[in-house]
């Protein structure tokens, strides 16, 4: 995360089939600019691949990708791409071999169960998403003009850039939130969020490119 380029992180992808399976997510990349000295505004992306063979039953896991070189934050400037293509992909390294040298364009982590994992996410599908783009924004843009050209920006992803800055500056370790004045009451805690309705084909994860069978 210190030297990192830019991170794709998915909340939510759900993998899962019967003898085809799928996996599919929605996300958001934010890039690092060495002359701002922070990261950019968010654009949306999905993120989605298509298997066969004897499978059976779901899973549902949070998707972390660092994009380490500066080919692969080019390469999110794309329409869609395949990982292993256009930019290699490596699991992460966990562990022990944390420390190891990784020479793929992003690094991919996930959270299932409780554990972070190095996930292998070679021939998964990213794809710009426009319209959540537009609709987050209120006009169409694309990835370039949020990222590189900062034609816009919201309030939303302040706490999430503030966090990733934190990791980059303080050796991996996230910034604590300040502690409210002795003087003034401490905010409630939030209700929990509701748990979110299984992602569909187009809902945002998956979308029907993704679920075209290549080869039998």
């Amino acid at each position: 995360m210190q030297t990192a380029r830019g991170v794709l992180i998915f909340p939510r992808v759900v993998r899962g089939g019967f003898f085809v399976g799928g996996s599919g997510g929605l996300g958001v990349f934010l890039a690092w600019d060495d002359d701002r000295g922070d990261y950019s505004p968010v654009a949306y992306y999905s993120l989605g691949a298509v298997s066969l063979g004897l499978q059976f039953g779901g899973e549902v896991a949070e998707v972390v990708m660092v994009a380490k070189t500066q080919r692969a934050v080019d390469s999110l400037f794309a329409s869609a791409f395949r990982l292993g293509g256009d930019a290699s992909v490596a699991a992460g390294p966990v562990g022990a071999g944390r420390r190891a040298t990784v020479t793929a364009d992003f690094i991919s982590y996930a959270r299932s169960q409780g554990a972070f994992m190095g996930m292998s996410l070679e021939g998964s599908m990213l794809r710009i998403r426009d319209d959540f783009n537009e609709s987050y924004y209120g006009e169409r843009l694309r990835p370039v003009q949020i990222i590189e050209a900062r034609k816009v920006d919201v309030p939303g992803a302040d706490a999430l850039r503030q966090d990733l800055l934190g990791f980059r500056r303080d050796g991996g370790r996230a910034t604590p939130a300040p502690a409210a004045p002795a003087d003034e009451p401490v905010p409630a805690a939030p209700a929990p969020l509701q748990e979110p309705a299984p992602i569909e084909p187009g809902s945002g994860g998956l979308t029907i490119e993704e679920l075209q069978v290549e080869r039998l």
